[in-house]
């Protein structure tokens, strides 16, 4: 990342607190507004099984109520097939197509298989939805984040956003100096089991209904590449209706994945050399 202008708007409080403290805060992800926050790969990873599976249950009802009123006639059950051929959806037709077609003999064995493999697949997926949203839990819980806007000068939108009101202040650095900070509080990050690293948001279109292939190949890449660490892609990824922030993250991360819940917020201390930018007031 090259040395960029990037800005923090902040209430004046917290603007005497940095200087008296000489302090950068970082904050918990799972301590931001924004719930959505680190969601989106898991999204995008599970919605196309969401729009399949979520069919399911219907589908299996219609299988189960065309096996109930077939009973074991075989005959009945070619009946049944035809008549509910007319009304069925795609996913329903091509079964019922495929025991009239392959299984003539054996329609209701088939047709039994299918429901008990659409009930053991819908339940699947139903667990890897729950076990997504109890991994993300904890992934917000455990990394730390300081945001910024990357700009070549102040922006009033953002300073009205997020300024805190008519006494506010727009503090001015730069990526190298952020990456500074990171990198002179090393032993403590290490004493707190975190790696700390800048990154880049990048703004996706379409990922409330990533079913585009470009969609999720990019979220992909945005995710892993060069070898980045899944908590710092998790925290990389927005919706393009917040292209506006064009944001650059601070991110503290744990060494190992899935740690535990820790203190609410990680406070990194600057020595008296490391300047965090000046201040510009309007």
């Amino acid at each position: 990342m090259s040395d960029t202008p990037i800005w923090r708007y902040l209430s004046l409080a917290k603007y005497v607190d940095l200087l008296r403290s000489r302090s950068l805060y970082f904050p918990k992800a799972s301590r931001f507004r924004d719930e959505t926050e680190g969601k989106w790969w898991g999204h995008a990873h599970l919605y196309q099984n969401a729009q399949h599976w979520g069919q399911s249950p219907a589908n299996r009802q219609t299988l189960e109520q065309l096996l109930a009123r077939a009973g074991h006639d075989s005959a009945a059950i070619r009946r049944e097939i035809n008549e509910t051929l007319s009304s069925a959806n795609q996913w329903v037709g091509n079964i019922l197509r495929t025991a009239l077609r392959a299984y003539p003999e054996k329609r209701r064995e088939y047709l039994e298989s299918v429901v008990s493999s659409w009930k053991k697949h819908y339940s699947d997926h139903n667990v890897a939805v729950e076990q997504w949203k109890s991994d993300l839990d904890v992934y917000r819980e455990s990394t730390y984040i300081s945001c910024w806007n990357r700009a070549s000068s102040m922006s009033i939108a953002m300073w009205d956003m997020y300024g805190g009101g008519t006494e506010s202040v727009a503090v001015r650095s730069t990526t190298h100096k952020l990456q500074a900070v990171i990198q002179v509080n090393s032993k403590l990050l290490e004493e707190h089991g975190l790696i700390g690293t800048l990154a880049e948001v990048e703004y996706v279109e379409g990922l409330k209904n990533p079913d585009d292939e470009e969609v999720q190949e990019r979220i992909y890449r945005i995710m892993f590449e060069r070898d980045r660490d899944i908590n710092v892609g998790l925290f990389a990824v927005k919706p393009s209706v917040y292209e506006f922030e064009h944001e650059v993250r601070a991110i503290l991360y744990p060494k190992r994945e899935l740690l535990g819940p820790r203190v609410a917020s990680i406070v990194l201390c600057k020595r008296s050399t490391v300047v965090l930018g000046s201040a510009a007031f309007i």
